[in-house]
């Protein structure tokens, strides 16, 4: 089967890792959902992860979920879904292709 790689870091406010947090990702075909675990450093990645289109959403206690849709994952190629948790109800994500260009 076709695969590629999901990997990111999660933050808090200030920047800080968010090591706490849960990174759901969800869809594909046939339908999955996974929850890679999250580092002491915030960073997680899911390698041979099914090619296909996924939502990913980061939540974390006491903070406002982030959900960033319309993830493609591409055999043999890594995509990169960073995420920051702000304060006061405001989200903020940023996905950068393999490239690393936003």
């Amino acid at each position: 089967a076709a695969t590629g790689t999901l990997r990111g870091r999660v933050a808090n406010p200030t920047g800080t890792p968010a090591s706490s947090a849960v990174v759901t990702v969800t869809g594909g075909t046939p339908p999955v959902t996974l929850q890679p675990p999250v580092a002491g450093d915030g960073t997680y990645a899911i390698a041979a992860m099914p090619t296909g289109v996924f939502s990913v959403t980061f939540s974390a206690p006491s903070r406002v979920a982030v959900v960033v849709p319309n993830v493609s994952i591409v055999e043999g190629q890594t995509q990169t879904v960073d995420a920051r948790f702000l304060a006061q109800a405001s989200v903020q994500a940023t996905v950068r292709k393999a490239d690393g260009t936003v």
